[in-house]
């Protein structure tokens, strides 16, 4: 396995060096075509705020500040904001000395960012410093203190010219704006390619990806990290409560305890080992199964809107909001949205209860709700049972057995033999069965004897 997957990085590698164009790596300046601009000799576009940076320490051209990961060279772009650094000229441009015409051939733009704190956004702008017009890229790095790849998506600017790269080093428009020490912030090796992913990118095949909760390991085999977005948000894997449920009556399930200081964005965050694929021979469809409880709907409301925002490696978004009605809640619902608008999978954030208050998103009271089985696959009907998290009675032998819309279905892992009586004791059904049976009947209240050779179990159930 490790063979293949270092035969997959050398061959990403080689791709995206024959296909890359590359602008700067800042090791020679005669085979540079950025520079970074110089007010005297530039213009506007140089500008920045000398109050911003500390003494010496604006945009220029240093040494590296860290070797030890993917970024070896010694030469980078370097800009040390004071602390607390606020946005406003917090500029610095890189002009090209040749201007190069976006096309599809070249519209990513690669390069390496390092930033010894994370507690801000930061901005590029293409031919443009700080507009949001010009703006191609705003976000913050995952680590302190580690190069790591960013790709820009220019497809907004096919057939127009490149003349320069405006960044805005600390765009702190988000919570808390202040506490933050001084800052290193550091650009290299920037190239333009017609790939989106990175050279050391890790491609994943999602078909089978199910996140189901019933053990540590089920979870590590497609999870890199979650991110529960609030610090006042926490989140706890239980075993399903709800037993009666005629979609999803056994295992694990998680438990996520919205707080009602979270932003409406804030929910529930998966970031996926490596990027998948999406469409063609690969999934198309996320399924997410939610239970609201019934007390979440209160006063006039009519339902629960719940928002799937899946994202892939570039931030580029496909969401969905659904409504869970007043008449669904206190049963397990699958969502289904279709991934049509990225074309790579890396993320999925399930936002509950998002509420506004006239066009714009107010954040919602605290309450209580449920999360399982999130599956990538082709299949475009929501689910209607769950099968995973069998009983503990069926694992030891038994059998698990759930009430549905006229009909009794009998989950087994091994041969047992199964009668089910009428409660006046008339024998109505009886069958030797293994794995998932599904047996027509009328509404009405039964008892099920299983006889298995592990032990016997009755259980009554209720049809409606």
């Amino acid at each position: 396995m490790k063979r293949i997957i270092f035969t997959s990085f050398f061959l990403m590698s080689l791709f995206f060096g024959l296909q890359a164009q590359s602008l700067a790596s800042f090791e020679d300046d005669a085979e540079n075509n950025l520079r970074v601009a110089n007010f005297d000799t530039d213009g506007d576009p140089g500008w920045y705020e000398s109050a911003s940076y500390v003494e010496g320490g604006q945009p220029q051209i240093g040494a590296n500040p860290s070797k030890s990961g993917i970024n070896t060279s010694d030469k980078c772009v370097l800009a040390v904001n004071v602390a607390n650094a606020d946005w406003w000229g917090n500029f610095f441009s890189l002009m090209l000395d040749q201007p190069i015409t976006i096309t599809e051939s070249n519209k990513y733009l690669h390069l390496m960012v390092y930033r010894s704190i994370q507690p801000k956004n930061f901005c590029i702008g293409f031919n443009d410093r700080n507009e949001d017009a010009g703006r191609v890229f705003q976000g913050k790095l995952k680590e302190d203190g580690v190069w790591e790849n960013v790709v820009v998506d220019l497809s907004s600017k096919i057939d127009q010219e490149l003349s320069y790269l405006g960044f805005i080093c600390s765009a702190n428009w988000d919570d808390p704006r202040e506490g933050w020490d001084v800052a290193t912030y550091a650009f290299d090796n920037f190239a333009l390619s017609n790939s989106p992913l990175p050279p050391n990118v890790t491609l994943v095949d999602g078909n089978g990806l199910k996140i189901g909760y019933e053990s540590q390991s089920e979870i590590e085999q497609w999870v890199n990290e979650i991110d529960l977005q609030n610090a006042n948000n926490t989140s706890a894997i239980i075993d399903n409560p709800f037993t009666e449920s005629a979609v999803n009556a056994g295992g694990k399930v998680l438990q996520f305890n919205k707080s009602s200081e979270a932003s409406w964005w804030q929910g529930y965050r998966i970031d996926f080992n490596g990027i998948m694929e999406v469409g063609g021979t690969y999934p198309q469809y996320i399924h997410t199964l939610v239970y609201i409880p019934a007390d979440v709907i209160t006063g006039e409301m009519t339902g629960v809107d719940i928002q799937l925002c899946a994202k892939d490696h570039l931030g580029n978004e496909n969401t969905e909001l659904f409504t869970v009605w007043d008449d669904e809640v206190g049963e397990w619902i699958d969502l289904v949205m279709e991934v049509n608008q990225i074309v790579y999978l890396k993320e999925l954030t399930v936002r509950y209860d998002l509420r506004k208050e006239g066009d714009e998103y107010v954040n919602s009271p605290a309450n209580i709700f449920y999360l399982d089985e999130i599956e990538f696959n082709k299949d475009a009907d929501p689910r209607t049972l769950i099968e995973s998290g069998i009983s503990p009675a069926a694992v030891e032998g038994l059998a698990n057995v759930i009430s549905a819309a006229n009909a009794i279905q009998i989950i087994a892992n091994q041969d047992v033999a199964i009668r089910v009586y009428t409660v006046a004791g008339s024998l109505i059904h009886s069958a030797n069965v293994t794995g998932k049976t599904v047996l027509p009947i009328e509404k009405g209240l039964y008892l099920v004897k299983i006889n298995a050779t592990k032990g016997n179990q009755v259980v009554k159930v209720l049809v409606q």
